[in-house]
Formats: C-alpha cells, structure tokens, sequence
C-alpha cells in the first residue's frame, strides 16, 4: 500500500487524472456488461441488480479515493505555493523559496517560480547598484556635455580632448543601456506577480470547490451505505439532496479551468525568463512579430489600464538582429505611448516588409508631441515629462540601439491626435554589420 501511495505522489497530476478516468471507464464496462447480461436472460433480474449495485458501490468507493486523493494533493501543493507567493508579496523579499516536494506539475511550477525568484533577486541587486551608479553618471555627464559646449565654442584646436570625451560618452551609453533596461524589468516586476497571483487565486478557488464536491459525495456514498433498500425514489432523494447532477457537470470545467491557468503561470515565467535574459549582445535570428508578442506580455499589466493593444502583423522572414535591444527599444515605445494617454485609448502595432526591409508601426491616439519638441525627442536628457518622471534617455537609447542595428526609428505626431513611431530594419542587418567590421 506504501509502495502504491509513493508511486501516486511520483506521478503527473496529469497521469492521475487518467488513472481517475480509466478507473471510471472499467466500472462502467462492467456495469453495462452485467446488464447486458441480465437483458438476454442468462443472469436473473435479482443477482444481476445486486451485482451492478456492488460495482458501482465499489466503482464509486475507489473514485471517491482517487478523487479524495487528487483534491489533497492538489489543495496540498496549491496551497503551499499561494501561501508562499503571499508571504514573497507581503515581505517583498526575493530570498525566500516555495516548497518543492516531488516531480509533479506542482513541484515544476514551483522549482519554476524559485528559478524566478532567484533571478528576481539578482536583478533587484542590479537594479540598485545600476540606480546608484546611474545617478552619478547622470551629473557626470551633464556637467561633462556643458564642458564640451564650453570647449567648442572656446578651443576649436583640442580634438584630442573632445575625441577622449566622445569615447567616455559612447561607454556610458552602453551602460545606460543596460541599466536602463534593469530599471524596465523592475518595473514590470509587479504586474507581473500580479498576473501571477490572479490564476493561483481562481485555481485555489477551484480546489477549495472540489472539496466541498469530494465532501458531498462522501455524504452521499454513506447515505448509499446506511440504506438497506436502494429504489429510484431513494436514490433520486440522495442526488437531489446531496446536487450529485451539478456536481459531475461541474466537474469537468473545473479541472480544465485549473489546467489552464497552471497553463498561464507557465507562459507568464517563461516570458519573463526569455525577456530578463541577460543582454549578450550577440546576433542571431529572431522572429519579429514573436518578440513583439513576447514584449506585449511582459508590458500588459503596465499598459492595460490605459490603452487597448491591437496588433496587425504581417508575414516576415526571420532576420538576424540584436533580439535583447530590439525587445528594450519595443518595450520603451510601448511605455511612452501608454504614458501619452490621458485616460483610456488605443494603440495599434503593425508590421509590413518592403524593399528589403522590415518596418514596425507603432501608433496611439494620446496627447501627441508639439511641433518644436519633434526635432529634439531623441536628443540625450530631453523629456517633457514632470521632474522625477523620466530620464530623458528612453527615446535616446532607442534611436542608438536602432542605429547599432543598422536600421533607423522615426516618428509623426499631431497634437492630441496621437503619435506614430516607425522602426526600420534591413533584411540584411547582419551582412551589414560584417561588412562594417571588415
């Protein structure tokens, strides 16, 4: 019996269902097999109910302990994972760990979500010393910009100096980069828990109802026990009383809701494992409208409360590019434009390949950008958000992770009709870069 119970925890939630079904499906057979029976006469009418009355006492008996089983198992390994996730929430310490007991679906979702959490951690440990280091470059390059002006305009002969400047600017722009996406990642970290928690608390919900099912059917199967005489009357009374019909309707919905929200859980932490990767800045085929999809789900919960996304993708070739800095340039655009409108609008993400090249429209109907700031939005530290708001350095970065791809962004805007950034990405971006090394 140990050795069976051992086996039940080893397995698949998945597997167990079956086993549940299979184990249904057997009992049914042999039901309809003694009745079968008893319908061409070869077994009397008495024998033949008091056998089908003991397979389907013994069918039910052995469900309700598989299905008692499931339920412990599943509210047993839910309930550790919420509890966990509440206690992550409410300390906001990435440090802490869910449980993880076998190799079930659970207990991957759980060695999942700590892998996650790890991550989480290192990225908070980043995010700090990039947010620190970041401040301080900030002043250092204000005041080295305003010395550059000065030395322009003064001492036109001390190339030399203005050529060393220009190298410290270009490296910092690296790290700016880098931080800068840090800080987007931090951003989203709690909408994305928030996405998280919204199907652990439905599927918590679920298996809080399938207890109460598990509980009605034990009711029913011992009023089943306690009565000698069993006829229809009776039995109707105890389906009725007991709602056994709602139950087995029931049933079914709320193991497939169940699955797909674990479903979704999964889908939210491989996102966010693929979109934190650390940048390598290596090139390598990406599919265009998939990073676009990747982007947009990682960005929902910031966004969804001010705009609705749309999408009109065309069919694109794979093209080899910088996969991390396009997401980063994708995600800022995205940003802006929700932060552009002022109370609900829309956003429209398109693609389209011409001439060689790929282009990605991405329009919102906000407040729009006045003429006299158009020609200065991709400028370094220019923003015309309130002080404490913006760095400056979203469109800025943008504009140089495009041009490091050999592709170009531009922008139409009208005032309170909204904005329309347009990426431009050649096919042959890679051949280009090569070709610029050589």
């Amino acid at each position: 019996m140990m050795a069976i119970f051992h086996y039940w925890k080893r397995i698949s939630l998945q597997s167990r269902f079956y086993i549940l079904l299979l184990h249904c499906l057997i009992g049914t057979l042999i039901y309809g097999y003694i009745a079968l029976h008893s319908a061409d006469g070869s077994l009397p009418i008495d024998a033949a109910k008091l056998r089908m009355t003991g397979v389907f006492i013994a069918t039910f008996i052995s469900a309700l302990v598989l299905i008692s089983l499931l339920s412990h198992s599943v509210t047993q390994a839910m309930s550790d994972i919420y509890e966990g996730l509440n206690q992550i929430n409410d300390h906001h310490d990435w440090n802490m760990r869910l449980k993880v007991y076998g190799n079930d679906e659970f207990s991957k979702l759980a060695d999942q979500l700590n892998y996650l959490f790890a991550n989480m951690e290192q990225l908070d440990q980043r995010i700090k010393a990039k947010t620190i280091h970041l401040e301080e470059m900030n002043k250092q390059l204000r005041d080295e910009v305003e010395n550059r002006q000065k030395i322009e305009m003064q001492l036109e002969k001390k190339t030399e100096a203005q050529a060393l400047l220009i190298e410290r600017l270009g490296t910092t722009q690296i790290q700016l980069a880098q931080a800068e996406k840090m800080a987007s990642i931090g951003q989203l970290a709690a909408g994305v828990a928030h996405e998280i928690n919204n199907p652990i608390g439905f599927i918590s919900s679920n298996l809080n109802t399938l207890n109460d099912y598990s509980i009605k059917l034990v009711s029913a199967l011992d009023e089943y026990k306690n009565t000698d005489h069993i006829d229809d009357e009776i039995k109707s009374a105890i389906i009725k009383k007991n709602d056994l019909t709602f139950i087995f309707e029931d049933l079914p919905d709320l193991v497939k809701e169940s699955k797909d929200g674990l479903e979704r859980v999964k889908v939210i932490v491989r996102d966010l494992k693929d979109f934190s990767h650390v940048d390598s800045g290596e090139w390598s085929a990406v599919d265009i409208n998939k990073a676009i999809d990747n982007t947009i789900n990682m960005a929902k919960n910031e966004i969804k409360s001010k705009a609705e996304i749309t999408v009109d993708y065309a069919v694109l070739p794979n093209i080899e590019i910088i996969g991390s800095q396009f997401n980063q340039v994708i995600l800022n655009l995205l940003i802006n434009a929700a932060q552009s409108i002022n109370s609900f609008g829309k956003i429209l993400i398109r693609t389209r390949l011409h001439e060689n090249n790929i282009y990605v429209d991405i329009r919102d109907n906000g407040s729009g950008i006045s003429p006299e700031h158009l020609t200065r939005i991709f400028d370094p530290f220019f923003t015309t958000k309130p002080v404490g708001k913006g760095t400056g350095l979203g469109l800025s970065l943008a504009f140089g992770l495009m041009k490091k791809m050999h592709g170009e962004i531009s922008v139409r805007s009208e005032i309170n009709k909204g904005s329309c950034f347009t990426l431009r990405i050649p096919v042959n971006a890679m051949e280009l870069n090569k070709s610029e090394v050589i």
